[in-house]
Formats: structure tokens, sequence, C-alpha cells
């Protein structure tokens, strides 16, 4: 079903059609929105996912040098996401406290030595870059807005695995996924298009991330099963 109107807006929302979830988007053509509505196939929107440790999602992803990134997260010491054939070979991570206690965003042959504390376990924190610059990372603390910027030297690699988040992947092992893990929102696109947007969503009581591109859950490719944060009502 599709409608054109004029609206002052852009939105997205989820509503309840005959007792049917229904997801519903605006987006403009030619200074006209289209609205746009789905079936979605999961019961709600939840705040987050939690990773005991044994929980994580693959995400089908391969990144390269020319991807680009957004994750919304708060995690003790571990990798946030990532992929690699080996350290720092054709590696695109996130860790938030290595071995010296420090964070470090990895990147293709490269990696950030760094003296930056490790991140706090109690924060809620932003991570993102830029299509310009995505050898770049920024990460927000949400509590203060303080910015912490990672710099790695430009390179050019393609991985050989896909990206998991809530751990890495490890040359086709999922490892390092640590525990209390929470993941708010992950992105991935690249210049011509958007490739994954997760949001945390749950199907009765089991949590999935729930791709507003493709209209897929991805679920636990783990053991065990994630912690639901709390239903969201926006």
């Amino acid at each position: 079903m599709l409608y054109s109107k004029k609206y002052d807006l852009e939105t997205n929302y989820t509503t309840s059609i005959l007792n049917k979830s229904i997801e519903k988007s605006i987006h403009y053509v030619n200074d006209t929105h289209k609205v746009y509505y789905r079936n979605i196939p999961y019961d709600h929107k939840i705040e987050y996912l939690q990773s005991s440790g044994t929980q994580y999602i693959d995400t089908g992803i391969v990144p390269s040098n020319n991807i680009v990134i957004y994750c919304k997260f708060k995690s003790s010491e571990s990798f946030i996401f990532g992929c690699r054939t080996a350290l720092n070979n054709k590696e695109y991570s996130f860790l938030t406290a290595g071995n010296n206690n420090e964070s470090s965003f990895r990147f293709g042959n490269k990696y950030t030595p760094t003296t930056i504390a490790k991140l706090s376990n109690n924060i809620v924190y932003e991570l993102y870059s830029s299509l310009s610059t995505p050898n770049i990372v920024t990460v927000k603390n949400l509590s203060t807005n303080e910015i912490t910027t990672y710099t790695v030297e430009n390179n050019t690699f393609n991985c050989d695995y896909s990206c998991h988040i809530f751990g890495i992947n490890m040359g086709g092992t999922h490892g390092n996924g640590g525990a209390s893990q929470y993941i708010y929102e992950f992105k991935l696109y690249c210049s011509d298009r958007d490739l994954l947007h997760l949001i945390p969503v749950r199907k009765s009581n089991i949590g999935y991330m729930y791709d507003k591109i493709s209209n897929q859950l991805f679920g636990n490719n783990g053991t065990g099963n994630f912690v639901l944060g709390p239903d969201i009502y926006i």
C-alpha cells in the first residue's frame, strides 16, 4: 500500500493495525513524501540487547576500508564488534580495553596504539566514523559529552570474514565476547548504500537485532539467551 502526501517532517514509527505490527516510513521523493507500510517480524522494540559473553550475532557483512560505522553501546573489557584474519591482518574492530588497559580501533593492517584509559563499563557511548575519513572513529561519552578520537593510518583492505557484534570473528571462530555487553544500535554503510541498520527487538521473550533495511531478524549465533532491555514506545 503506497500513499503520497506533503509533510513537514520525516518520521519513522511503528503502529498497530488490525492487531498486526506495521512499520510506516516516510521518504522524500522530489519534495513529496511517499509513505510505505510493511509487516515487521517482531513483537516490540526494546532499549538494548545484553550479552553475558556467550551470545553474539554474525552480521554477514564483510568489511573493507570503505565501510563506515555507527554503534551505541555499553561494555566491559571486550571487543564490541569486529573481524580479522589474524591480529592486525585484515582487521576491522574496536576493543574497549586490551592487555594494557587501553582501548583501540583496528583498521585493516593498522591499529591505534593509545594511552587512553579503558572505557567505563557503566556509561553508554556512541562510536562513529565518516565517509570522508573511515580510518578515524570518534567515541562520545553520552554522560559527559566528552569526545575521544582514534586515528589509524589509512590503508586499503578487504576483510576475509564477516563482522560479529558482541565480540569478534577471529578467522571464522567467535571470540572475546566479554560479559555485560549492551548494544543499543548498530549501523554499517558505504558511499552508495546503507548495508545494515540493526536495532534491538524481542519476539515473545527472545531477543533479536532487527535490520531496518532488509526487514530481517538476526538471532543469537552463540549459546544461551540475550538479556532483554525494557520495551520502548517511540
